[in-house]
């Protein structure tokens, strides 16, 4: 059930999505909502139970158990992810919530996403200790852990962006386009050309030749290249 709380969460824009034109996919609504997250949610449980069978089988401590539950988190990710399975669904990845910080997430230029998602999954439950901590000793001892772990990350981060050479220039003229196109109409294919020459009419708009950079918006070309 965790787990399918987990994807509900992650994935509700899929739902979203398809109120573009509720018209026409109202009927996929249960499977976006419900369907989706359900089957996602088996790798969850199989994470659970592959670090729960070791766990006895070994007869593990708190800690080994925790490593066990990153390390089979991080795994069934990667099977999540690859190709064979849902052509490579590496949506909602534990690691991406380093991204509020710049400097740690620097660590994924040496352990990759997946690095990230096991510290997050690891770091995140030792400090979780602290609710069976019963002195203050022990309360001390894993927030200096956590807190020298987060430090570390981030420093390394911090000292890595120290060391990439700056390139900066001027007299850059950067034109951004942005037509503005209605969502729906994107759905129409009898509009793509449509919108793929609105982008280049106001690309060229106003001296092209002064123009160093274009930059089109995420959506801007309607269609594979």
């Amino acid at each position: 059930w965790f787990g399918f709380g987990h994807f509900i969460s992650l994935f509700y824009w899929i739902s979203v999505a398809l109120f573009v034109e509720i018209s026409k996919f109202f009927w996929l609504l249960p499977f976006s909502l419900l369907v989706i997250p359900a089957l996602t949610a088996i790798f969850v449980g199989l994470t659970a139970l592959s670090a729960n069978f070791l766990r006895y089988k070994l007869k593990a401590n708190r800690i080994f158990h925790l490593f066990l539950l990153s390390f089979f988190w991080v795994f069934f990710e990667l099977i999540r992810s690859s190709e064979p399975i849902f052509g490579g669904f590496a949506l909602g990845l534990l690691g991406y919530i380093w991204g509020f910080s710049l400097y740690i997430s620097q660590m994924a230029a040496f352990i990759g996403i997946y690095g990230l998602s096991f510290l997050a999954l690891f770091l995140c439950g030792f400090l979780g200790f602290l609710f069976e901590a019963n002195s203050r000793q022990k309360i001390m001892i894993i927030l200096i852990i956590f807190l020298l772990s987060i430090l570390t990350m981030g420093v390394f981060g911090w000292q890595r962006l120290r060391n990439i050479d700056n390139f900066s220039t001027k007299n850059i003229n950067i034109r951004l386009v942005q037509p503005n196109i209605d969502q729906s109409k994107k759905q129409n294919f009898a509009s793509l050309k449509e919108i793929f020459l609105e982008n280049i009419k106001l690309s060229k708009k106003d001296d092209l030749d002064k123009i160093d950079l274009l930059v089109w918006s995420e959506s801007a070309v309607p269609f594979f290249l």
